[in-house]
């Protein structure tokens, strides 16, 4: 039987709860992880478009802080970092 790590469980969460999401003309369409199931902080890529050219963004999430916080209150704040990331990019 294979044990599913944290990351895994998070990323499955943000899946649920964000794939589809529509920041007016980015759509989130898909949620990876990149990194092993057991390995805190997580690499998480995402997939997406801004209209209709796709573009991705893979990254080291860096906040161990979250390692013990309940998984809805982690997909919050990797939401609101993805949300940050695209605007400083111009995206939003």
């Amino acid at each position: 039987m294979r044990t599913v790590g944290r990351a895994e469980l998070l990323v499955e969460e943000l899946r649920r709860r964000w794939t589809g999401l529509r920041w007016g003309r980015v759509v989130l369409d898909a949620i990876t992880l990149t990194s092993p199931s057991e390995a805190w902080p997580p690499t998480i890529r995402i997939d997406y478009r801004v209209g209709d050219k796709r573009q991705s963004w893979e990254d080291p999430w860096d906040v161990d802080l979250l390692r013990e916080e309940p998984l809805e209150s982690a997909a919050n704040v990797w939401l609101g970092i993805v949300h940050g990331h695209m605007s400083e990019q111009g995206l939003l």
